[in-house]
């Protein structure tokens, strides 16, 4: 006999965002902290190298303890030879990080850039429901703005100490598959 809907049991939120993740990406750990409910590495999208390792790139999903949100988050490290360009000419440098804050600011996610490190991190929070539970399509939403926005912010990195970028790294199956 099928249960009725009252009796059905509804998943916790941590069960919830693993199932999420385990659909739009590839799981790679959960991580412990005493002051998050959860958290989860990930890699977003679900594309493999021909390896079998995570093409995608790297996320990380976390429930700060007595807070009605989660937050989805990725960070990112200039590369060593972007790096080395950018240290050549500062004006260049100061450039590339005005128009990724402005970048940032246009799509409307809250970020952390730290021009001594060369790194940056793009960051969204995802308001829990009445339910205390946060829709597949809000995750979703949410995952590929931050995911295309960083797209974005190396295509500046990219053109900044290049004056170009790949388009092999951007086109067909790629990462927007």
């Amino acid at each position: 006999m099928a249960k009725k809907p009252s009796q059905v049991k509804k998943p916790n939120l941590k069960t919830l965002i693993r199932r999420y993740i385990q659909k739009d990406g590839i799981l790679k750990m959960e991580i412990n902290n005493p002051n998050l409910e959860f958290s989860f590495l990930f890699h977003h999208p679900q594309l493999l190298d021909p390896n079998g390792n995570p093409r995608g790139l790297s996320f990380q999903a976390n429930k700060p303890k007595k807070e009605d949100f989660i937050v989805i988050s990725t960070k990112v490290d200039v590369s060593p030879e972007h790096v080395k360009i950018l240290e050549t000419d500062q004006k260049k440098k100061h450039k590339l990080y005005q128009s990724l804050i402005k970048l940032f600011l246009l799509k409307n996610v809250e970020h952390q850039v730290n021009r001594k490190d060369n790194s940056y991190i793009i960051h969204k929070r995802i308001f829990l429901n009445h339910q205390k539970l946060i829709s597949r399509k809000d995750f979703y939403n949410s995952l590929r703005k931050i995911f295309t926005t960083d797209l974005h912010a190396i295509v500046l990195v990219q053109e900044a100490c290049s004056g170009d970028f790949d388009l092999d790294n951007y086109s067909g199956s790629s990462l927007y598959t």
